[in-house]
């Protein structure tokens, strides 16, 4: 090393600052994204996509929900629950539970 002139002594030492730079530039960029990435998804992207699944069960359940008050106070289905399940009523009601449509 002692042979080396000082102008390569000193090109030397400025590559390797720059290079530590931008090591260290690197790594706290890394690092200074993770956080913002973990922060915004635990935040704001986690819970406003278990909002969405919420609102998608809630509406699932409201429909099955209305469907099955209609059936339960449909005056044909208990006007035939009252008169004895004959068999024609029974494919009218088929016929009718078939017709029922279900996003």
């Amino acid at each position: 090393m002692r042979n080396i002139s000082i102008k390569k002594k000193v090109t030397l030492a400025l590559i390797s600052f720059v290079l530590l730079t931008a090591c260290l530039v690197g790594v706290f960029s890394q690092w200074s994204a993770r956080g913002i990435i973990e922060n915004r998804m635990l935040n704001q992207e986690l819970p406003n996509t278990i909002m969405q699944i919420n609102a998608k069960i809630d509406k699932e359940i409201s429909i099955m929900s209305a469907i099955a008050k209609q059936i339960a106070t449909d005056t044909f289905l208990l006007d035939w629950f009252a008169q004895g399940h004959d068999e024609i009523g029974e494919k009218r009601l088929l016929n009718k539970l078939n017709s029922i449509i279900y996003p």
